[in-house]
């Protein structure tokens, strides 16, 4: 359920036109949340099936996206220093601090 959520909401932020037909709000959630959220749906999926070396791997890897995806905007909050990470593949236009979660 969080899965398709999330990626209800990567479709409202990479296709503008689809945010009409969105219920009121939906596109409030950043994208870095939305992709955090889908990455780690993916990642708990991959590592609750059947073990296999690579969705232990897999999994490993997206939970480590996960990580980054939460690192760098707490760097970026505790040192001042905007890296760009966040507006990297969507732009935030509509927040004085763009990406900022």
């Amino acid at each position: 359920m969080a899965a398709l959520l999330a990626f209800f909401i990567l479709l409202a932020w990479i296709f503008k036109d689809l945010r009409p037909g969105y219920p009121h709000g939906w596109d409030l959630m950043k994208f870095d949340t939305a992709a955090g959220m889908l990455l780690s749906a993916v990642s708990l999926a991959l590592l609750s099936a059947t073990p296999s070396p690579w969705r232990v791997w897999c999994g490993r890897a997206l939970a480590l996206l996960v990580l980054l995806l939460a690192v760098v905007p707490l760097y970026e909050h505790l040192s001042g220093h905007l890296t760009g990470f966040d507006t990297l593949i969507v732009a935030d236009p509509g927040n004085a601090e763009p990406g900022e979660i």
